[in-house]
């Protein structure tokens, strides 16, 4: 592995500041493999300074070719408590986030793995997602526009092609080292090459944070060493 990321590195050296470079033999044609599971994610992000301590949130998608969802929680010191079930056409899956200092930035995501990188398609009724956020004073009453929620999206996939291959790593690799995306905020973009990626794709291990781990977790993806995106 050091040695295949030494390769890579020094493939990346002469490169332009922003400019996405060749990227090496290793990568250029290296691809998900027909066994490989497919992570639609969804992150909650909230504004540390609206000072909410509590999130409900719910989470369906269909069951057709499909994982049951599951929940990451992000945030530190924070406690979930919740659970899934599953209907003749539906997995579900919801609880509640809470922290007794308040929530800041990414804090929970909520995935499901795919047979495909079609089998799950925002709209048409294959998920739906909600939450209620709530402000530690009046009673927890709701705080609105103070939550944001990133996806779901096709986790690994950064040019949008709904294939996740070499070319996606490119850009990856060179977001993170070149271009400002290493802990970046999550409700930014970032710019590589001139196309505009939103942070939050470049967070593969859905840590929170966007640092090397990143892209060697995709670099084991894409050649074979990982079915999944999983921790």
């Amino acid at each position: 592995m050091k040695n295949t990321l030494k390769k890579i590195t020094a493939a990346f050296a002469s490169a332009v500041l922003c400019a996405v470079p060749m990227v090496s033999s290793v990568t250029a044609n290296a691809a998900a493999n027909a066994d490989a599971r497919f992570t639609f994610r969804e992150t909650y992000y909230v504004d540390g300074t609206a000072g909410v301590k509590r999130i409900e949130h719910f989470f369906a998608n269909r069951k057709y070719r499909t994982s049951s969802p599951f929940k990451t929680v992000i945030a530190k010191n924070a406690t979930y408590s919740g659970g899934n079930s599953a209907g003749d056409t539906y997995y579900n899956c919801g609880g509640t986030l809470k922290k007794t200092s308040s929530l800041s930035g990414p804090v929970l995501s909520v995935s499901a793995y795919c047979n495909t990188a079609t089998d799950f398609v925002p709209g048409e009724y294959n998920y739906c997602t909600g939450y209620k956020n709530y402000k530690p004073q009046n009673n927890e009453q709701p705080s609105y526009n103070s939550i944001t929620t990133f996806g779901p999206f096709l986790v690994g996939d950064l040019n949008g092609n709904s294939i996740i291959d070499g070319a996606d790593y490119s850009l990856l690799y060179t977001g993170i080292n070149y271009c400002g995306a290493r802990n970046a905020d999550f409700k930014t973009n970032i710019s590589v090459n001139g196309e505009l990626i939103p942070a939050y794709k470049f967070d593969i291990n859905d840590d929170g944070v966007i640092t090397d781990a990143d892209y060697e977790m995709h670099l084991q993806y894409i050649s074979n060493n990982l079915q999944k995106f999983a921790k």
